[in-house]
């Protein structure tokens, strides 16, 4: 499971699917009993939720629509999970390319 907190704590979080994406942003909307606090950090208040990002999208920044989801690999068997698997590691590539200096 995913701690709320988590979603305040760090920057970004990538995710696979854009209903587990929809999920996580409600998680990120403001609370009716004030602001989200880091149990991690106490007195830590973000002043804004983490980026939620596509994983698919960081390989391919033009999908769209269910070109964003990263397959369920159970129907396909083991090329579904082998595809997978190499869709999740270029993509896990691309932050860290971000993050490179040039």
């Amino acid at each position: 499971p995913l701690p709320r907190h988590d979603l305040f704590d760090f920057d970004e979080v990538l995710v696979l699917d854009r209903l587990v994406a929809s999920e996580i942003r409600r998680l990120t909307a403001g609370s009716a009993f004030g602001p989200i606090q880091s149990p991690a950090r106490p007195g830590l208040i973000s002043p804004r939720p983490a980026r939620i990002r596509l994983l698919a999208a960081l390989t391919d920044p033009s999908a769209r629509g269910v070109d964003l989801d990263v397959p369920d690999p159970v129907r396909d068997g083991p090329e579904g999970f082998l595809a997978a698997y190499r869709q999740i590691a270029r993509a896990c590539a691309a932050p860290l390319d971000e993050l490179a200096p040039r």
